[in-house]
């Protein structure tokens, strides 16, 4: 989606991250992110998780025993997957 395209539609964005307690299935917070939220994966130590942010071009960086967000990061054009690799 290019950027005139996103200035012209009237889709509401997903702009969150819900972090969930795997034990008792049940949400724990809601972490706001950027537009477009899209893409998720895991550091290897489960300490952190990035999320794709496809209308902003952006990453963000959470960490998941604080639930909150470290920092967003700035990428090329329109981040969709995402993947750890090392």
């Amino acid at each position: 989606m290019n950027k005139t395209m996103k200035r012209n539609t009237q889709i509401k964005l997903l702009s969150v991250f819900p972090m969930l307690d795997l034990s008792t299935e049940k949400g724990t917070t809601t972490i706001k992110t950027g537009s477009g939220s899209h893409g998720i994966v895991s550091s290897p130590d489960n300490k952190y998780v990035y999320v794709t942010n496809m209308f902003e071009d952006t990453v963000s960086v959470i960490d998941v025993e604080q639930e909150r967000v470290l920092k967003t990061i700035k990428v090329p054009s329109v981040p969709n997957g995402i993947s750890i690799t090392g």
